[in-house]
């Protein structure tokens, strides 16, 4: 005999589930990492103000004790750095199966070229180019938290 209707299982059930992941902005941990304290003065305040948890490191080797301690969702990743820069931070993480769930955003003036052709190639999960519009950040967050939430991330180390 069939399971009653209310228990049987609802197409769907499981995206909704998903999409309760991160029920508010709170719970989206943010590291944000630049060694330009007018950035990190400009980025943080934001981006506290639209409810995210942010946490900030002011060059890479900081950047790399965070994400290995904290473990933040996203990670907002200069790349010009002293210490550690953001491309090879991003490659430690993206060889540490430990921190697929880690998502990075790389965030560079070196322009839109080429923050489209290495990006990838370090791993990154999307970039914004400097100098950029609060707004254009916001977006990228956004973005990337929703593909979160969806499983749009496959695991990187099966």
């Amino acid at each position: 005999k069939p399971a009653p209707k209310v228990l049987q299982k609802r197409p769907g059930a499981a995206a909704k589930a998903k999409a309760k992941m991160f029920p508010s902005a709170k719970d989206v941990h943010l590291l944000v990492v630049d060694d330009e304290p007018e950035v990190l003065n400009l980025l943080v305040p934001f981006l506290r103000k639209k409810g995210y948890t942010v946490s900030e490191a002011e060059d890479g080797d900081q950047a790399l004790e965070k994400i290995l301690t904290d473990r933040p969702n996203v990670v907002l990743l200069d790349v010009m750095m002293p210490g550690l820069n953001g491309w090879e931070i991003s490659q430690y993480v993206r060889d540490r199966p430990e921190l697929d769930p880690v998502r990075i955003i790389m965030a560079t003036g070196i322009g839109e070229e080429m923050n489209a052709a290495t990006a990838p190639l370090y791993g990154a999960d999307a970039y914004i180019d400097k100098p950029f519009r609060l707004e254009d950040v916001e977006k990228i967050v956004k973005d990337i938290v929703h593909r979160i939430e969806s499983g749009a991330f496959l695991a990187r180390h099966a």
